[in-house]
């Protein structure tokens, strides 16, 4: 039994992976579900597109204003969004389209001069997974802004 004192590490990069795992599975309650994740991402993404890790218990966590990367956060993010346009069949809300231009914007921000990304402004690493999720990210985004018009 879950309790308000239950210890909690919400990490939006795993988290958009569970939800595009729900979404393959194509039922309707965890279409519901996906829903209810990507509100609180929007609810918690920085006005930069960045999101942040959160820890603590289920009745308050917090950000150390800490991720693991800019780039992959964001694009998995992207993807969620198309896959859930997808499954839900019906046109995503203004607030999801705004979201994804902010993520949109985390992943410019990272772009370097030969097109690949680094993981964050602050950690010029560049991975070749994060470039993978950036890639797909782009081309899931593409569709998704189309479809918005």
């Amino acid at each position: 039994m879950r309790g308000a004192g239950d210890e909690v590490k919400i990490i939006p990069y795993f988290s958009n992976f569970a939800a595009m795992a729900l979404l393959a599975g194509n039922q309707l309650e965890d279409v519901e579900r996906v829903r209810r994740w990507l509100d609180w991402y929007v609810s918690h993404q920085e006005e930069n597109g960045i999101i942040y890790d959160y820890f603590g218990t289920r009745a308050s966590y917090s950000s150390k204003g800490t991720c693991d990367s800019t780039d992959s956060y964001a694009s998995t993010f992207i993807m969620t969004l198309w896959r859930y346009q997808q499954a839900s069949q019906a046109p995503l809300e203004p607030k999801f389209i705004e979201a994804a231009a902010l993520a949109l914007q985390a992943i410019e921000e990272v772009v370097q001069s030969d097109g690949l990304t680094i993981a964050k402004p602050d950690y010029a690493i560049k991975y070749l997974m994060d470039n993978t999720e950036v890639y797909q990210g782009l081309v899931e985004g593409e569709l998704l802004f189309k479809s918005a018009g």
